[in-house]
């Protein structure tokens, strides 16, 4: 890997945490700094392009977003309602919904592991979300310190319900798996 390329991936890096933090403004910057370097391979210059693109479109969704907000709120300061519609403009929804069977072994002991399988449903929503497919479920686990009054468990699971990803920064229409394999750690009371 060339020197240009191991620049290009460091401030890569750096675009992922401020594009994931919502600060657009500062990742475009970051990937027109990509694009500023000399000597990046091909690769590396379509992912600076792509990144600078996906910036650019959530930058211009929180301005557009944030300026109906103004004008709603300037229109009728006591209504709730642009703050609904805030909402709404911001936030995707990806809430899963699940129906399964759990068996589990040595049920009087203090230490049991178990396994579930079963359904789930991704309830999908926001600007470019849509319903999905639901998807088979399986999981296995331990719980500890069963006999007392709280105790705790460590579950791994695979889900493959589905997601479709209407188009926006990252591409066209696509299906994701957003809970594919899941690692829970948790507490019963």
């Amino acid at each position: 890997m060339s020197d240009a390329d191991k620049a290009a991936r460091e401030l890569y890096l750096s675009w992922l945490r401020l594009n994931g933090a919502g600060q657009y403004e500062q990742a475009v910057q970051v990937a027109d700094q990509m694009l500023g370097l000399e000597g990046i391979s091909p690769t590396a210059r379509q992912w600076a392009e792509a990144s600078k693109q996906t910036s650019a479109l959530n930058w211009q969704r929180l301005r557009t977003a944030e300026a109906r907000f103004q004008q709603a709120l300037a229109e009728d300061p006591k209504s709730a309602q642009a703050w609904v519609e805030r909402g709404e403009e911001l936030l995707d929804l990806g809430l899963p919904l699940g129906l399964d069977l759990r068996y589990t072994f040595l049920r009087r002991g203090n230490i049991s592991p178990y396994v579930r399988a079963g359904f789930k449903y991704i309830v999908a929503g926001g600007d470019w979300l849509d319903a999905g497919d639901p998807g088979l479920f399986g999981a296995a686990g331990v719980e500890f310190l069963r006999k007392k009054r709280v105790n705790f468990g460590v579950e791994v699971g695979y889900c493959s319900a589905e997601v479709e990803v209407a188009g926006g920064p990252s591409g066209g229409p696509r299906d994701v798996k957003p809970c594919e394999f899941l690692v829970s750690i948790f507490a019963i009371f």
